[in-house]
């Protein structure tokens, strides 16, 4: 496998992956070729029905499209469009991860370092046409995507009306102006990482306790915080932090510590406990985590 992609090999990799055109069809009533005014999106090579039903305006995207929003937050993650790895998954939808060349990284702190990552995500399941700034953390192997991080947002969004097609042409030159905020991002989170918080406090306020809760509540918030806890301890020893063992953390370190128990340990129906693609994918934007975005990122 090559340590860079250039601007074919992205392109390819894109329609190796997605080589389905996305159709609009009219369901026809059983037996009959009478329509009955209901919409449905179907994968033409393999002709599988996908998503949700639609109405007769939707406009789903199409590959050319998502290769051209890829091609574009190369060029904005490296001025000669060199990036590190492209993964491509479907998922009701195009999803695909760009990550920029290793030269990228930014220390937080010493020993841990992150690099910007870029999201386009193609669902079609009710959900818009998304393009999406985030961070790799190198310590705890964490993706995270956040649609704000402080008063930066970090998102573009384009709904599958029949202006879809025009829009992508905006969201394709907006793209460079989205990237050009990596740094304003990376001053954010270190910024974060000076400011301490109380574990408690903070965890209670990413999962609230109901007023009267059971003792189940109670017992699965309890291990929940021990794993969130245990968690932070290890990524301290990682990047070599002294550890002492009292009730304070910084913010940068605890909006880790739930990003990475959500994408990592939580469960998820389907989806093992692990570090796999399909599981940062479905952390992305949980009411968790933009919770502890908000808190530590504020």
């Amino acid at each position: 496998m090559p340590t860079t992609y250039d601007m074919q090999d992205v392109s390819s990799l894109v329609h190796l992956a997605f080589p389905d055109t996305i159709l609009v069809e009219q369901s026809r009533m059983s037996g009959t070729d009478e329509p009955t005014g209901h919409y449905y999106l179907k994968r033409s090579i393999e002709g599988d029905v996908v998503g949700k039903p639609v109405g007769k305006n939707y406009t789903p995207q199409q590959t050319d499209q998502v290769a051209r929003v890829v091609e574009a937050s190369c060029y904005a993650l490296d001025p000669h469009g060199m990036v590190g790895d492209v993964q491509c998954r479907w998922r009701d939808g195009h999803h695909v991860i760009i990550k920029p060349t290793d030269d990228q990284r930014r220390e937080i702190s010493k020993d841990d370092t992150v690099f910007p990552v870029v999201h386009v995500s193609g669902s079609l399941d009710g959900r818009a046409f998304r393009y999406q700034l985030g961070m790799y953390r190198d310590v705890c192997m964490n993706l995270a995507m956040m649609q704000r991080v402080g008063g930066l947002t970090l998102t573009r969004s384009i709904n599958h009306t029949s202006g879809l097609n025009w829009k992508m042409e905006e969201l394709v030159s907006d793209i460079t102006a989205l990237t050009d905020k990596t740094d304003d991002v990376i001053d954010t989170f270190r910024t974060a990482n000076e400011r301490e918080v109380t574990i408690a406090d903070f965890l209670r306020e990413v999962y609230p306790m109901p007023e009267d809760p059971t003792e189940r509540t109670r017992n699965t918030f309890d291990k929940r915080v021990e794993s969130i806890v245990q968690r932070l301890w290890r990524e301290r020893d990682q990047v070599n932090r002294d550890r002492p063992w009292n009730t304070r953390a910084t913010a940068w370190e605890m909006f880790n510590a739930v990003q990475g128990y959500e994408q990592h340990d939580a469960r998820r129906r389907n989806l093992p406990r692990g570090r796999s693609l399909d599981r940062a994918f479905a952390a992305f934007n949980t009411p968790a985590v933009e919770r502890a975005s908000a808190l530590a990122f504020a």
